[in-house]
């Protein structure tokens, strides 16, 4: 029963929760979910495309939002040129298809502030220009501009090793990423641009290392006013998602350790009145003995951030050699 005392907070929480899905999904609003699933495929080695099949299990699942991964290198072949039209063409099938099926795709540029992806830093000897950079998000939301199942453009994955790659100081991320969303808001206008944090954009270190760097990304302009903010999260010990020991005592996890780690992120979306995101998130799953406390811990991590109003993605949806999908951990 819930207490007559608690009714006004509860109330609050909810009235700021129907304020976040309302200004969130403003596009395709039929066909929106708050949550889903990384499918990976295209930016790795040879080109594996996701498939209407693959949709269409997912959202059966109830997970309706698709963060897509693609490389920079592959849409735009040479720095200052033109779209790759057979690439183009792969992007443009997945987002036909999803939006037949229902589903919303998230444009995720997974380059880790490279080009290629292991190659040179923006702004850096040898790489491409900030210039160049916010030119390939013009071109693609010139292009996607009218999709209403694209639901947004994730302008960078896992910024990282910047160093003083825009001249020195710490904000070094913070102007290639302005640079893309007024790029981007050159040419379309409504769907949400998704901004990253430095340092691989971990959650629990948003604040404690490059802090001023993640701090100031509230700073950042966008004339829409539609900015989403993403974090990354695992629960193994080191953070990276590789869970060289998937045993849950050997990561020294709890099933409340979801929520400690992702809670700094959280806390600094609601103290600057800011949309957040995670983008991915994972467990293993090959370890049966530990298997009811990660999910546990899971669990508990969806709820939390259900209650505070962001959206997740968990990595990865994964195709196998039988063709069949599944949910995995990250490598």
């Amino acid at each position: 029963m819930l207490c007559s005392h608690n009714l006004p907070s509860i109330i609050f929480r909810f009235l700021i929760c129907l304020f976040f899905v309302v200004i969130s999904f403003t596009k395709a609003d039929a066909q929106q979910s708050a949550y889903g699933v990384n499918l990976s495929g295209l930016e790795w080695g040879t080109i594996n495309t996701p498939n209407a099949t693959e949709l269409n299990y997912y959202k059966g699942k109830g997970l309706k939002l698709i963060r897509l991964p693609f490389l920079w290198e592959r849409v735009q072949t040479s720095l200052g040129g033109a779209l790759d039209p057979t690439y183009l063409a792969t992007l443009d099938g997945i987002v036909a298809a999803a939006n037949t099926a229902g589903v919303s795709i998230i444009l995720d540029m997974h380059n880790y502030c490279r080009y290629p992806y292991n190659g040179s830093i923006i702004n850096t000897s040898g790489g491409p220009t900030i210039a160049q950079y916010a030119y390939a998000w013009k071109l693609l939301a010139t292009h996607f501009a009218g999709q209403t199942a694209v639901y947004g453009y994730d302008i960078m994955n896992e910024p990282n090793n910047l160093g003083t790659a825009s001249g020195g100081g710490t904000n070094y991320w913070f102007p290639m990423a302005q640079a893309a969303i007024d790029s981007i808001r050159k040419v379309d206008q409504t769907h949400p641009i998704i901004v990253e944090g430095d340092y691989w954009s971990h959650g629990d270190k948003w604040l404690t290392y490059n802090a001023i760097t993640n701090n100031n990304m509230k700073n950042l302009v966008d004339p829409k006013n539609n900015l989403v903010f993403e974090a990354h999260q695992y629960f193994d010990s080191d953070g990276s998602g590789t869970y060289s020991s998937n045993s849950f005592s050997g990561n020294g996890a709890t099933v409340t350790t979801g929520v400690t780690l992702i809670t700094p992120f959280v806390n600094w979306l609601q103290t600057n009145g800011l949309k957040g995101y995670v983008g991915e998130y994972g467990i293993p799953n090959n370890n049966a003995g530990d298997q009811t406390n990660w999910n546990t811990l899971l669990d508990n991590f969806l709820t939390y951030l259900q209650a505070n109003c962001v959206m997740g993605t968990y990595w990865v949806g994964w195709r196998t050699r039988l063709g069949l999908s599944q949910l995995c951990h990250r490598y």
